[in-house]
């Protein structure tokens, strides 16, 4: 009987942390940039550095001058106190729809990448950052 009791006790503590997790942004064209140059891949990857935008996006450096903006499937909580990402690659390349996002504390939680824009200098990601937070 104590056996039930506690796999119930386990059951709902895993059902209400499920709920309590926040959820995606009611608009779902927040984080859509007809203006931006969408891409399927990231091809001869190589990271440079990153910054952290909101829970769902981030800007990665792959050059001086070349960035790339990930919009992720799910929000990302840990972005923004992140000392550290792991994008995962195939061959060289991150693609969208296949390859994901993870924070160096929780290497596990993979965050999928929905879209990525490339981004032409800094002005255009101080740009893109402006409009995403203004939401």
């Amino acid at each position: 009987m104590n056996y039930y009791i506690a796999a119930m006790l386990v059951v709902l503590l895993c059902l209400g942390a499920c709920t309590s997790e926040p959820k995606i942004p009611q608009d779902p064209n927040k984080y859509v940039f007809s203006d931006l140059n969408e891409v399927d891949a990231i091809n001869h990857w190589r990271l440079h550095g990153w910054s952290e935008v909101d829970e769902n996006s981030l800007i990665v450096r792959t050059g001086p001058k070349t960035s790339y903006l990930l919009i992720l499937t799910r929000p990302n909580y840990d972005l923004n106190m992140a000392q550290g990402i792991i994008v995962s690659s195939t061959a060289g390349s991150v693609r969208a729809r296949f390859d994901s996002v993870s924070t160096l504390r929780k290497k596990g939680l993979r965050y999928p990448i929905a879209r990525i824009y490339q981004l032409e200098g800094k002005k255009q990601r101080n740009d893109i950052k402006a409009r995403i937070l203004a939401e």
